[in-house]
C-alpha cells in the first residue's frame, strides 16, 4: 500500500479527521489519549533529522526559481563548480 498516496488524498484525510472525531465522541477515555500520543510522535524532531542545509535552501528557494548552492563542494572533472 502507497501510503504518501493516501497522505495526499484529501477525501481520505478527511474521513479520518472524521472517524477520529466521532470516536473521541464515543469514547474519549480511550480515544484522545490515543490521538494526542500519535501527534507527538509525528512531531518529534528526530523524524526530521534527514532534513540538511540543502533542502532548507529548495524550500526557501521561489517557486519557479532553480536552486543553486553556492557553498557546493562538488566538482566537475574539469574542476568548475556545480
Amino acid at each position: 500500500m502507497n501510503v504518501a498516496l493516501y497522505r495526499q488524498s484529501k477525501p481520505f484525510a478527511a474521513a479520518a479527521y472524521h472517524s477520529a472525531t466521532t470516536l473521541a465522541l464515543v469514547r474519549p477515555d480511550q480515544v484522545v489519549p490515543a490521538i494526542f500520543a500519535q501527534i507527538e510522535d509525528d512531531l518529534l524532531p528526530a523524524h526530521l533529522d534527514f532534513i540538511g542545509a540543502e533542502e532548507f535552501g529548495i524550500w526557501g528557494t521561489p517557486e519557479g526559481t532553480a536552486f543553486v548552492d553556492g557553498q557546493s563542494n562538488l566538482f566537475i572533472s574539469q574542476g568548475t563548480r556545480i
